[in-house]
């Protein structure tokens, strides 16, 4: 029996959310699932300030579950409704309630949105609801990026997404060459920077200082006395 009432992406939009759990926790059957809401949810009604809502629901899902009459779809609805509820209680009334009732209540909550996708995947096999054109949204982002990829990390590609993984210059057997070319041929000279001399810390020789084989031999070296003293002048 279909859900006319409810949009199908309402209904299946748990689905999305479940493929990014861990994988554990994709393929817990439902009924499991609703006994442990039933089992939260039963403390939570002996207290005075609880969600009144919380234990009557959970029976409810396991009515429609048991008598597959096309209930299933109205509760995934209030299903997803009571989240937003438990949210709202947690705000306002926490603070009021019992540390107990608290801490049941978010355990609560955390755990619908793993039975919300138990229940789409109920009705997506079942025929209860399917997207317009044939499609399903199981099959759509299965197809997408996991939680874990082929090595075990979250993230990692694994080839099941599509699409090219990074390519590096060390692919298809290639070798490192410079640049990224295929050989080492193709690749530009590389031309080292050429780096400026450094000056010299010596005083340059003057050349006229050295004399030629054959001079000055008939030139006498004058030795003249400054007014200072100490001073010497060399005259060619």
């Amino acid at each position: 029996m279909s859900a006319p009432f409810y949009p199908p992406q309402l209904l299946l939009l748990p689905i999305q959310l479940q493929h990014r759990l861990p994988p554990p926790l994709q393929s817990v059957e439902l009924e499991p699932l609703l006994l442990l809401h039933t089992f939260l949810s039963l403390p939570i009604s002996t207290y005075t300030v609880k969600p009144s809502y919380a234990f009557p629901l959970a029976l409810f899902g396991l009515v429609a579950l048991h008598l597959q009459s096309g209930l299933l779809a109205h509760f995934q609805v209030l299903w997803l409704v009571s989240v937003a509820l438990d949210v709202v209680w947690l705000l306002y009334k926490g603070s009021t309630a019992s540390s107990t009732v608290v801490f049941l209540v978010g355990m609560n909550m955390l755990l619908k949105l793993v039975s919300a996708g138990a229940v789409a995947r109920v009705l997506e096999s079942g025929g209860e609801v399917r997207l317009e054109g044939g499609g399903a949204w199981g099959a759509s982002s299965a197809s997408g990026p996991g939680w874990m990829g082929a090595s075990g990390l979250p993230g990692v590609w694994n080839g099941a997404s599509g699409g090219a993984r990074y390519q590096t210059i060390y692919d298809d057997g290639q070798d490192a060459a410079v640049g990224g070319y295929a050989t080492e041929a193709d690749a530009p000279p590389i031309v080292s920077p050429v780096s400026a001399p450094r000056p010299s810390s010596s005083a340059p020789q003057r050349s006229g200082a050295q004399q030629q084989p054959g001079q000055g031999q008939g030139q006498a070296a004058q030795a003249t006395s400054g007014d200072k003293g100490g001073s010497y002048q060399t005259i060619a």
